[in-house]
């Protein structure tokens, strides 16, 4: 570093003293008029020459350096960008894989749940016909039970009739004689039962 400084103080006292030479020189030049244009094409290419001498002579070194860290960062950046590409591609394939996997995945939970509404619509509908059988039944069993119920209360009716109609025609059609032997079949069917 220190002999990157001194070799930047010499240059510009190297610089400084050409240009006092330089003034001198024009000075001459102003005096002579007809090769003036000429003279200044020779002090550009000399200032031109002078110049790329230096910049080579000093800040070659550093220039170098300065373009290899340069060089050296950005091509770490390049890499670390390709890494992070890299792992960005590597979650997309890894989305959609996942996407694509819970595609298959409600695929199969709306097929599920189709075979299972069309199972319980089965079910439904046996269980409906099965209590429709069990109401059908109780309801034949109810009306045999009042068709029964109804013979039963005919059959009571039509004996209460047959015993008035009994009790108005027999006092007068049976005699006594005939009670007699009606109580007489009467005694002897209950002693042939004991």
């Amino acid at each position: 570093m220190y002999n990157h400084l001194k070799h930047l103080f010499c240059f510009f006292v190297a610089l400084t003293a050409l240009q006092f030479l330089l003034g001198a020189s024009d000075v001459m030049a102003a005096e002579g008029g007809a090769w003036r244009h000429t003279y200044d094409r020779i002090m550009l290419v000399f200032n031109f020459a002078l110049l790329a001498f230096l910049i080579v002579k000093f800040l070659r070194k550093p220039l170098v350096s300065f373009l290899k860290i340069e060089k050296e960062r950005i091509e770490h950046q390049v890499k670390q960008v390709e890494k992070e590409m890299d792992l960005a591609q590597k979650k997309v394939k890894e989305n959609n894989e996942i996407a694509d996997q819970s595609d298959a995945a409600f695929e199969k939970l709306k097929q599920r749940i189709v075979d299972q509404g069309k199972k319980r619509k089965e079910e439904i509908i046996q269980e409906a016909r099965h209590e429709s059988r069990l109401i059908i039944n109780e309801a034949k069993t109810r009306i045999e039970s009042r068709i029964f119920d109804a013979k039963n209360m005919i059959k009571a009716e039509l004996v209460d009739t047959a015993v008035e109609l009994a009790l108005k025609k027999l006092p007068r059609e049976i005699t006594v004689e005939d009670d007699r032997k009606i109580i007489q079949n009467f005694l002897t069917n209950i002693s042939s039962r004991s």
